[in-house]
């Protein structure tokens, strides 16, 4: 791949920031750490609009054993 510089996204009419994406897209998801950049980049919503899957713990009965009944700590 060549080097990603201004003056060769100008010859090639690119958008820096979409090309950084992209770069980043294809080296983080092997990596494991695609998620994290798109919430970094606040574009989780969009790109993955489906549900993250998890396990339920408020009205189940698991909101009564520990560790999970002080998960109102862990919320935001």
């Amino acid at each position: 791949m060549p080097r990603l510089t201004n003056s060769f996204s100008g010859i090639h009419n690119l958008d820096m920031r979409t090309e950084i994406r992209r770069e980043r897209t294809v080296e983080l998801t092997l990596e494991g750490f695609r998620y994290d950049d798109l919430r970094r980049w606040k574009t989780a919503e969009t790109e993955l609009p489906q549900d993250i899957k998890g396990i339920k713990i408020t009205g189940t009965e698991w909101a009564s054993r520990a560790p999970y009944n002080n998960v109102h700590i862990y919320q935001r």
